[in-house]
């Protein structure tokens, strides 16, 4: 079957089905109000629902900017997952914003984290479908993080710009 990636906003009937996953799948440190994804960037962001036909299988919150496509936050159903999934909805990001260096954000590696091995797992997810580390690294809410892409390297002065005009818009 094929998978599709759809925008949704408010009144889609996805909208609750993305919004349980997003708060299922991301600790309530590493996440702000569902409802505020969709006013918090003045429209340029995406939060996408993953379908198969009719079942919804994950979502993806989607910021662009210039040549950068940042995955702010992407989740895959959990009875689904280690089923391909999370790569297939990768793999569609990728062919909806081609010539676009598509980042991602990672909690750093760190030993004895209390989910060392899922923070293993993703990078290992993400080098898996060609993303490759970048020399940013950051810290936000209280959690160490770094930054993976695909499609080219993003500096650190074009990441700042990046949020530079995200938050100067504000």
């Amino acid at each position: 079957m094929e998978l599709q990636l759809r925008p949704i906003n408010r009144d889609d009937p996805w909208y609750d089905e993305a919004r349980r996953l997003y708060e299922a799948s991301f600790p309530p440190n590493e996440r702000s109000p569902f409802s505020a994804l969709f006013s918090d960037f003045h429209g340029e962001e995406e939060i996408m629902a993953a379908l198969e036909e009719t079942r919804f299988i994950g979502m993806a919150v989607l910021l662009t900017w210039q040549d950068i496509t940042h995955i702010l936050y992407i989740a895959v159903e959990e009875e689904l997952r280690s089923r391909g999934y999370g790569s297939r909805i990768l793999e569609l990001i990728r062919k909806s914003y081609p010539g676009q260096k598509i980042i991602a954000d990672l909690e750093r590696p760190k030993k004895k984290a209390r989910n060392e091995s899922q923070r293993e797992s993703r990078i290992a997810f993400y080098i898996k479908n060609g993303y490759s580390f970048t020399d940013i690294e950051y810290r936000w809410k209280n959690e160490d993080y770094c930054i993976m892409s695909n499609g080219g390297n993003v500096s650190r002065k074009a990441f700042g710009n990046f949020w530079e005009h995200f938050y100067s818009n504000r």
